[in-house]
């Protein structure tokens, strides 16, 4: 009998197969496996494998701890140069392996292994500026994994206090943030706080308007943490309409009060499943009036507070990149590098203090300028880029600067900062310089000493920054004498020489680079300068110009020894600044056989400029006359390179100054040298060299400093095995791009880390 079908079950699933897992039938029946099963029943084993070993580390961590805790004394059970050894261990085995995962990978992986396995010694709180949510928060987690205890805390203040007292083991605290820049009562804490830097943490900022709701529309009462900028930041293209200005609510903790309420708030921190919100707008970069500092600096840092303890290495010891230099054989080309930074830092500078708009192409777009660029917008002058290497400053007038009402952050930028003691010394407001950690050892009393003279009052920490002007100093000119040549110094005197009753004579005992000089009478200044004797008055008003910045010669002189060691052929660097008191390095090259040429000559202005040809040559040893130094200081550590590529003996002497720029350069040449088997002798001032000898290869440590890094590089044209180059993240303070301008000429320059 046959049964009549019913209707069919409602709510059947249907069920979506992969082909490729289903097993297929052998000639007996059997199924088969097929190679992607195979394949994951390997990553099954690995897994087990991996999960085993994870437990043997914490089991070993669990060790260390006992054996900490056996000792009966206090210990510090997070050691922020262990970690960094581990890490660096790490990245160097997956080079090794070449593996597929990226170094960032690997590091992140290992980060949070680490944090799991240090908790089962002992949990780290970590006290930070809180409320949850915030970007110091996100700093916590990115530096010491999710395994630890945050404390979130409602001050910078209440953060110190409690690592100070025990009751925290590190705090994390915002040092800098994308639309502020320097946050100073981060930097007023660490001047009476025994506590120190361990380490800093660099995040990215991504700004929101975030809500419960499903439509924008639906929003009636937007919360945030400043309704000022909130409303800058609607004009600047958020997409928020602008009735919400008049009815923001400025609030703390923005994520937690727009949790709890049905209403939205702009939150650039918290992942919207943090806080049960979902993004209405979103956009990818920090909003912020002012296209400049955004260009130049879109990220909030944090320190990482540490009690009694020196400076250790950075929490992301391994993320400062650097250099793998192969041996290459010969250079050829025609190229133009950067603008020159000396002209392109007083360009900016000058032209804030001037009538009207100057505008100058050619600008340096390094780290150095844009601090330079950054300090000047503090200071209340307008600055736009309306185009790459463009930058047009709307002047205040002489008398025109303002309150910046924040720390100026001179970055790496010695230059910058002596040359701002000069310009603020008469200014009627207080203000404070700082910089990075190489130049906070820089000395500055030397700026100081004479500025005092005239009647600045000015503070230094033993001689070097922060740098501490008292406004409202009346200025009286002076005949200064200096006691070692130093245009940076020169040019100190001078700027404060604008606001002082009097003349202002300022006498070098050799002449140095005279671009101040050169740079003020193009603003309309009187300046008398014959000899090395310079005299300024205060002028009624400096006139807005046009400045054109020609090719840095301290740039291009990486490739003209290049040239010099490499060339098969005429090489040419074009458009170049060869001011007279920069040309030393020509000079100097020159005297050891260096076949060079200018060609093309023309005027900038009032700076000099020309096509500098090399041809092939030979070089031979020399000893540099005295004269010569303060005319190529900053261009030392590549003369250094080409003296030890020429035959014979070359000595240099009468460079102490080399020895305070951004490292102990003598010192740090010495070193390297050392690595590649050059035979060299250090002098007190100076250094012996003996060249003609091909040298090996190695890993070469620059300590920050970008000309040691770029000079090591060029060294790789004679060296037979590849240079390795640590810490090369401060050539972009002078030479944006190197590395590919290296490359587009035959050298063989990879950047890693």
């Amino acid at each position: 009998m046959a049964r009549r079908k019913g209707p069919r079950k409602q709510g059947r699933k249907a069920r979506i197969t992969d082909p490729a897992s289903r097993p297929a039938s052998t000639s007996r029946g059997r199924p088969e496996k097929r190679p992607l099963e195979q394949i994951r029943e390997r990553i099954d084993t690995v897994d087990s494998q991996l999960h085993a070993l994870i437990n043997e580390r914490a089991r070993l961590a669990q060790q260390v701890g006992v054996s900490k805790h056996s000792s009966g004394q206090l210990v510090d059970f997070y050691r922020p140069e262990r970690e960094a050894q581990v890490l660096r261990l790490a990245l160097e085995r997956n080079r090794e392996q070449g593996g597929p995962l990226r170094d960032e990978e690997i590091l992140r992986l290992f980060r949070e292994i680490m944090s799991a396995c240090l908790a089962q010694q002992n949990a780290l709180k970590i006290g930070y500026l809180g409320p949850e949510g915030t970007f110091t928060q996100q700093a916590v987690l990115k530096f010491f994994g999710h395994s630890v205890r945050p404390l979130p805390l409602t001050s910078i203040e209440e953060v110190f206090h409690e690592v100070e007292s025990g009751a925290a083991d590190f705090g994390v605290v915002p040092i800098e943030n994308s639309t502020e820049g320097t946050v100073n009562n981060t930097l007023d804490m660490f001047l009476i706080s025994p506590l120190k830097i361990s380490g800093e943490v660099e995040l990215r900022i991504h700004q929101n308007l975030m809500g419960r709701m499903t439509m924008l529309g639906d929003v009636n009462r937007p919360q945030g943490r400043e309704p000022e900028r909130c409303r800058q930041d609607d004009a600047a293209g958020f997409g928020v309409p602008h009735r919400f200005a008049g009815r923001l609510v400025p609030v703390a903790g923005t994520a937690c009060r727009a949790r709890d309420q049905h209403d939205a708030h702009r939150d650039p921190t918290v992942a919207q499943e943090e806080v049960g919100l979902r993004v209405l707008h979103r956009r990818g970069r920090s909003l912020r009036a002012g296209a400049a500092r955004d260009r130049a600096r879109q990220a909030q840092g944090s320190g990482v507070a540490v009690p009694h303890r020196g400076l250790v290495p950075e929490g992301n010891p391994l993320m400062s990149t650097g250099y793998h230099v192969a041996p290459a054989e010969r250079v050829a080309g025609s190229i133009t590098v950067p603008g020159d930074k000396s002209i392109s830092h007083r360009a900016v500078m000058f032209g804030a203090l001037a009538n009207g708009p100057t505008q100058v192409t050619g600008f340096l777009e390094g780290e150095d300028c844009l601090s330079t660029m950054r300090a000047v917008e503090h200071l209340g002058a307008r600055v736009e880029r309306p185009g790459p290497n463009e930058v047009v400053v709307e002047g205040l007038g002489l008398h025109g600067l303002r309150d910046p009402q924040v720390t100026l952050d001179m970055g790496n930028a010695g230059t910058a900062m002596r040359l701002f003691m000069g310009l603020l010394s008469a200014q009627p407001f207080d203000s404070t310089l700082v910089g990075d950690e190489s130049l906070m050892r820089r000395p500055m009393e030397r700026a100081a000493a004479p500025l005092r003279a005239m009647g600045a009052r000015i503070e230094t920490n033993d001689g070097r920054p922060p740098v501490r002007i008292r406004g409202g100093a009346t200025l009286r000119g002076t005949h200064y004498e200096m006691p070692v040549a130093s245009a940076q110094v020169k040019s100190a005197v001078l700027l404060a020489g604008l606001y002082a009753a009097g003349e202002t004579t300022v006498v070098e005992p050799a002449i140095t680079r005279d671009h101040t000089e050169r740079m003020l009478q193009s603003f309309g200044v009187e300046v008398a300068s014959r000899d090395g004797v310079i005299t300024v008055s205060a002028p009624r008003a400096l006139q807005a110009t046009r400045i054109q910045v020609p090719g840095d010669i301290s740039s291009a002189a990486f490739f003209l020894v290049a040239a010099c060691i490499g060339a098969r052929e005429p090489c040419t660097v074009r458009d170049v600044g060869v001011n007279p008191t920069r040309t030393g390095i020509l000079e100097m090259l020159a005297l050891m056989g260096a076949d060079i040429r200018l060609v093309n000559h023309r005027s900038w202005g009032r700076e000099p400029v020309a096509d500098i040809e090399v041809r092939p040559s030979t070089l031979h040893g020399v000893r540099v006359p005295e004269r010569l130094v303060p005319l190529a200081i900053d261009e030392f550590p590549a003369f250094f390179v080409a003296a030890a590529c020429a035959e014979g003996e070359t000595i240099v002497t009468g460079a102490a100054e080399l020895r305070v720029k951004e490292s102990d350069r003598i010192a740090s040449m010495a070193r390297g040298f050392e690595v590649l088997g050059i035979e060299h002798e250090v002098l007190p001032d100076g250094m012996r060299i003996r060249g003609g000898q091909r040298f090996g290869g190695g890993t070469i440590d620059s300590r920050g400093d970008h000309r040691i890094a770029m000079s090591f590089a060029v060294a790789s044209l004679r060296a037979q095995g590849p240079i390795e180059i640590r810490d090369v993240d401060n050539v972009a303070t002078s030479f944006p791009g190197f590395a590919a301008l290296a490359n587009s000429v035959g050298l063989r320059v990879e950047t890693t880390g």
